[in-house]
């Protein structure tokens, strides 16, 4: 949020956070062998969360006020020769996907090969909640803003996997695998925030909301590599790293101010 403002122009933000969450997730799987066939059905899922809260403080001059996210200003600001200011951002992310895959197995000696074709669709929901005060170095003048926003996308889309793994041991499998796919994206992004000043005794400010979507089309990939104990037919452990690749993030992107507030 851009806070700085001297002479009510652009001049910067009093505070910017650059979120870093700590997350945990769980993803599962059931599977079906078709009799006599060697095709696979698979549903699948995985589901992640995180959380951060962060504070920042600085002293900034010489000037400040609050835009808000709807594109205003609030009409008014301090000139600032030193402003003490605070501001804590609370941040949370959650996120499930869902697939329904059809795979079959072709052995050659001790390595297996397995195409596969899923169908897959989703949710991400990042919520962010920001509160900034500011005063005045000897003065009785102060101000506050808060902010809480909520960005949001859902997908749906199809994929082509291949997996190659091999027996290190009868019960220690070894694997490689990955998939390119495609998907259909609705993203929103909506938000409301409040900014006050008290200037003499009076109580001066505005406020303002945001609500904006967009759809579009993105390119997905995957690589990982995996390793599978099998304690017997029914049970096996799993434990894999990997990266994704998305090309189409969403994102939100501050208001930039050509103008005075």
């Amino acid at each position: 949020h851009s806070f700085n403002i001297p002479s009510f122009s652009d001049g910067g933000a009093t505070n910017t956070f650059d979120p870093r969450l700590d997350t945990g997730g769980v993803r599962a799987a059931l599977g079906y062998l078709v009799p006599g066939t060697g095709i696979i059905l698979e549903l699948g899922g995985s589901y992640a969360s995180g959380s951060e809260k962060a504070f920042q403080s600085a002293t900034v001059s010489p000037g400040i006020t609050a835009p808000l996210i709807g594109g205003t200003g609030t009409n008014n600001g301090f000139n600032c020769p030193s402003c003490p200011t605070s501001a804590n951002l609370s941040t949370s992310y959650d996120a499930w996907r869902l697939n329904g895959k059809a795979a079959k197995s072709w052995q050659y000696g001790a390595v297996t090969l397995t195409p596969s074709l899923a169908v897959i669709g989703g949710n991400t929901r990042v919520g962010q909640t920001l509160s900034q005060t500011h005063t005045i170095t000897g003065s009785p003048n102060f101000g506050a803003y808060s902010a809480s926003t909520t960005e949001e996308w859902w997908d749906i889309g199809a994929r082509l996997g291949l997996d190659v793994s091999a027996a290190a041991t009868n019960a220690l499998t070894v694997g490689i695998g990955g998939w390119v796919g495609g998907a259909y994206r609705h993203t929103s992004l909506s938000g409301s925030d409040v900014g006050t000043d008290s200037v003499g005794g009076t109580s001066l400010g505005g406020s303002s909301t945001l609500s904006i979507s967009d759809n579009r089309s993105v390119f997905l990939a995957n690589a990982e590599a995996r390793l599978v104990y099998r304690f017997n037919r029914m049970l096996a452990l799993r434990g894999f790293a990997g990266l994704n690749y998305d090309g189409s993030v969403p994102g939100i992107a501050g208001p930039s101010w050509a103008g005075n507030i």
